[in-house]
């Protein structure tokens, strides 16, 4: 928890208290996982056996990152920002040996994308009857990047194809003027 983590670099849990409630504003600290980075500044009190909490930062979610501030009258103030994240499009090909899911995963798809993309395909592809060795995908999407860490997201499936003993299918991602994808 957020809270065990201020009291193990010996935040106080008056101060700890506070400061998630002020956070509470902006983030949720049980949405806090496994692994999350928290970045801290903190000072020696007075007393010599506390510290005390001037800032923290921790990313919310791939978009947002939200930061934590101790004001000029001791009060805590939570802020969330959007973060910049870089727009480029991921084209994925590839011939099934194994599997579609397999061979797409293996082939750099996100799981996010070929699910999106049976989904679109499932009214016309039997998937259990339908894939064979040799036949063919692609998939042309969205994706958002965050270059600082590295972490991507996927966006909107705006291409996909199969080849399927020769035949073609194609879905095409289409928003008319005004109406809905």
């Amino acid at each position: 928890t957020l809270a065990s983590i201020l009291n193990r670099v010996g935040i106080p849990s008056s101060q700890a208290h506070e400061a998630i409630s002020a956070l509470s504003t902006a983030f949720n600290p049980k949405d806090l996982k496994v692994d999350q980075e928290v970045y801290i500044i903190y000072d020696n009190q007075s007393n010599g056996d506390d510290y005390d909490l001037k800032f923290l930062r921790l990313r919310s979610d791939l978009d947002h990152d939200v930061e934590l501030v101790r004001t000029g009258g001791g009060v805590f103030q939570a802020t969330k920002y959007k973060k910049e994240l870089k727009h480029e499009y991921a084209d994925i090909q590839g011939n099934i040996k194994i599997s579609l899911y397999a061979d797409a995963l293996k082939a750099g798809a996100s799981p996010k994308m070929l699910y999106d993309m049976i989904k679109a395909f499932s009214y016309d592809v039997d998937f259990q009857r339908d894939i064979h060795t040799d036949d063919q995908f692609s998939l042309f999407y969205d994706t958002y990047k965050d270059e600082e860490t590295g972490h991507e997201r996927s966006g909107e499936l705006l291409y996909a194809k199969l080849v399927l003993d020769d035949k073609n299918y194609e879905i095409y991602r289409f928003q008319p003027s005004g109406g809905i994808p």
